[in-house]
């Protein structure tokens, strides 16, 4: 990770395209598992390596790569420190059954777009849909900024790399298409709500 940081400013992350969440007794009754632990496999998105596997809404994985999973956050832990195209061995249970899948890490796929294109008073940034580990952490989406030239229109406004921009003129965005949506209307007044570690406020553009 530390050299892709080095290389082009930015972290890329594995995704196997799932959402789970922690069993419970009564899920684990509800899905005749017989599990004690583990993550519920509850959406598995298109295309990805979740797919391709096998994964399924209902299955609850109880280990990866041999190690246990007692909640979702071991399953995020385990999928979010292993590298790209990684082969990830699952240990599942459906219906009570165990099962072993077999799945390669794919890069989380984020549509990105330099902040220029979309308004001037971006210039300089970089902005790229909030990825799936923001979206959990946070529960809401955004833009997220990954990177702001110095010296930029976007530095001299106050915007650093990893601001989450999660509204524009006091309204809602989910990503980087109602913030294209917004921005086309060419605004005269721009007015940001930024997320920034622990912090939420307004940043004007100017």
């Amino acid at each position: 990770m530390l050299r892709q940081l080095i290389a082009t400013g930015t972290v890329r992350h594995g995704t196997l395209g799932v959402q789970v969440q922690t069993l419970t007794p009564e899920l684990a009754r509800m899905l005749d598992t017989g599990a004690a632990q583990g993550a519920v496999v509850t959406d598995v998105a298109a295309d990805s390596p979740a797919e391709a596997a096998g994964l399924k809404p209902g299955d609850v994985i109880v280990a990866v790569n041999d190690k246990p999973v007692q909640n979702e956050h071991d399953l995020y832990g385990a999928e979010g420190s292993a590298p790209i195209g990684s082969v990830l061995e699952l240990k599942v249970l459906r219906e009570g059954r165990p099962l072993t899948l077999r799945a390669r890490l794919a890069a989380e796929a984020i549509a990105s777009s330099d902040g220029a294109r979309l308004d001037e008073r971006l210039a300089g940034a970089t902005l790229a849909d909030a990825g799936e580990r923001t979206r959990r952490a946070l529960g809401t989406g955004g833009v997220s900024i990954t990177r702001v030239a110095a010296g930029s229109r976007a530095a001299e406004n106050g915007l650093k790399a990893g601001d989450l921009i999660v509204g524009v003129n006091r309204v809602d965005i989910g990503g980087l298409r109602d913030l294209r949506a917004i921005l086309a209307r060419k605004p005269r007044t721009l007015l940001l709500s930024v997320v920034r570690g622990d912090e939420a406020f307004f940043v004007p553009l100017r």
